[in-house]
């Protein structure tokens, strides 16, 4: 008889279920991503979704968009590449690459003929009311400084009031931006309502399964949409 881990009010129990398998590892678990729509999105062309908005990567349900925000918890942080291969006019993404400090992308580089988009991201992993699982949200190119404005709130501004970095709530909306005849969504944050007492010590818990068991976890890391257009480096 195996042992699954659930979620209930976002506490993580250990249950043991007489109908659980002993194949399944923790690779078998995907973890969804908070995908930001843009014009070229494929679920935009295929009429599913509209520009702006921000969908479940796995459901492709709606989490929220300009008006409505996204309301995220952020509890552990990474960075990586995100990697675009230029096809054509149009930037087309190609896959991730783990983040290495002593390695400096330059913003577009030429392999074997091939130019490719290096873009660093900042991601986190994110708990969502009402969310049996974690959900990841990325921040790049123009979205950079969202990520920014999160990591400085929850491991600086945070650590100074003597706080735990997962201590507020985030608003996660899109903002329409016009540079060079390309209009794109942006993401931008701003500071929520403080977690409660239980939503903190669930972050502790998610926080520490994460760090143990981030090679094992699968991160839906299928993009939905092209890159931003904008050929702009931060």
């Amino acid at each position: 008889m195996s042992k699954k881990m659930t979620t209930t009010n976002h506490a993580i129990t250990t249950v043991t279920n007489e109908f659980d398998t002993d194949c399944g590892s923790g690779s078998d678990i995907l973890i969804p991503k908070i995908l930001l729509m843009q014009g070229q999105s494929v679920m935009v062309l295929d009429g599913d979704a509209s520009f702006g908005e921000f969908r479940n990567s796995v459901t492709k349900e709606k989490l929220g968009d300009s008006k409505t925000p996204v309301k995220i918890l952020p509890f552990f942080m990474f960075k990586n590449w995100t990697v675009s291969k230029k096809d054509g006019e149009r930037w087309v993404f190609h896959g991730i690459e783990e983040y290495d400090a002593k390695v400096n992308h330059q913003w577009t580089e030429e392999r074997d003929g091939e130019w490719y988009k290096y873009e660093e991201s900042i991601n986190f992993y994110c708990l969502m009311k009402d969310s049996a699982l974690p959900i990841v949200v990325n921040f790049k190119s123009t979205s950079k400084r969202a990520g920014q404005n999160i990591y400085t709130q929850m491991y600086v501004i945070n650590k100074s009031m003597k706080k735990l970095p997962f201590s507020n709530w985030f608003d996660l909306k899109s903002v329409k931006e016009s540079k060079n005849g390309n209009t794109f969504a942006k993401s931008a944050v701003s500071i929520g309502e403080a977690a409660t007492d239980d939503e903190v010590e669930s972050c502790k818990t998610w926080f520490n399964v994460v760090k143990q068991n981030t090679e094992n976890f699968s991160v839906d890391n299928r993009d939905h949409s092209t890159p931003d257009t904008s050929d702009v480096s931060f």
